[in-house]
């Protein structure tokens, strides 16, 4: 576990095992999210001539990630939660 980068939910904290599942289960939507909001970022920059257009299409792109960030919290937390449960069976 990391103490300072990483997607840090009490659930995803609990131990490595926790850890590790949820940071495999965010990794799918955060390098979808990273290069859709590259390519938005870049086409408005190749492809647009004002600067006003060019600022909302970065404006959007940095929202991208920011949805995505919040999306990829909630399924390592979901996953590191399907992990805790596997590790410490109910009785």
């Amino acid at each position: 576990m990391n103490p300072w980068l990483g997607i840090r939910t009490s659930k995803t904290m609990v131990n490595e095992v926790t850890w590790q599942a949820g940071h495999r289960a965010a990794v799918q939507p955060m390098w979808v999210s990273g290069i859709a909001a590259a390519a938005i970022s870049l086409a408005g920059l190749l492809f647009l001539d004002s600067p006003a257009t060019q600022t909302v299409m970065a404006l959007m792109a940095c929202a991208l990630l920011l949805v995505a960030v919040i999306y990829g919290a909630k399924v390592a937390n979901v996953a590191a939660a399907q992990a805790l449960v596997v590790e410490k069976p109910r009785r």
